[in-house]
């Protein structure tokens, strides 16, 4: 399997600036990074948290004006149809960091261009874009120095673990010797519940 080489589109009006070296890390664990980019009005005061990190992080800051109620929402999903549409860079995948369900659109298409989707998200964040990712990520699953954020225990939509993994036992082929191999069972599990992870 080709290794997925990522944009990271980060809403950055809608995520802690705290945040980003965790995603990064675990991102960076999937495949490589080819572009990043926080978008916002950087001339509102609650985005100078952003502003330190830009020296520590190779990211691309994206100003939109608050021109409207979804004037960010809008520059990051042009910016990412522009990506697929003119294919200048070599991306496979995109990582949408929102818990903003309004991006559940963005994912769908993306992923109908062939495109690989991780999303990254509060806990909380509506199913409709958790399921429309082929993966999703908690930020209170990820490490962050500084904060103590709570993890919630549950399991995917409140359904209990035991019956996540029968339900993809069921929907796995077992080998000719009667063997189930766990990487089959894991594929399963992340195609039913793509916000599955077992650190929470």
């Amino acid at each position: 399997m080709a290794e997925h080489r990522f944009a990271v589109l980060v809403d950055g009006e809608n995520i802690s600036p705290r945040f980003l070296g965790p995603i990064l890390a675990e991102i960076n664990r999937s495949g490589d990074i080819i572009l990043t980019r926080v978008y916002g009005d950087w001339t509102e005061p609650h985005m100078s948290g952003w502003k330190e990190l830009l020296r520590r992080y190779p990211v691309r800051p994206v100003q939109q004006f608050r021109y409207g109620q979804n004037a960010t929402d809008g520059a990051l999903i042009m910016d990412a149809i522009e990506i697929v549409s003119t294919n200048r860079n070599p991306v496979n995948a995109f990582c949408i960091v929102s818990s903003d369900s309004d991006y559940y659109s963005l994912a769908l298409r993306l992923r109908e261009h062939g495109m690989y989707v991780t999303g990254i998200g509060r806990q909380g964040t509506k199913s409709i874009l958790v399921r429309s990712c082929n993966r999703f990520i908690y930020l209170e699953n990820l490490a962050v120095s500084g904060g103590s954020e709570q993890i919630d225990e549950s399991s995917p939509g409140g359904t209990p673990v035991e019956n996540i993994v029968f339900s993809a036992y069921q929907a796995s082929e077992e080998d000719s010797d009667g063997w189930l191999l766990l990487a089959h069972l894991g594929q399963a599990i992340r195609r039913e519940y793509p916000d599955f992870d077992p650190r929470s």
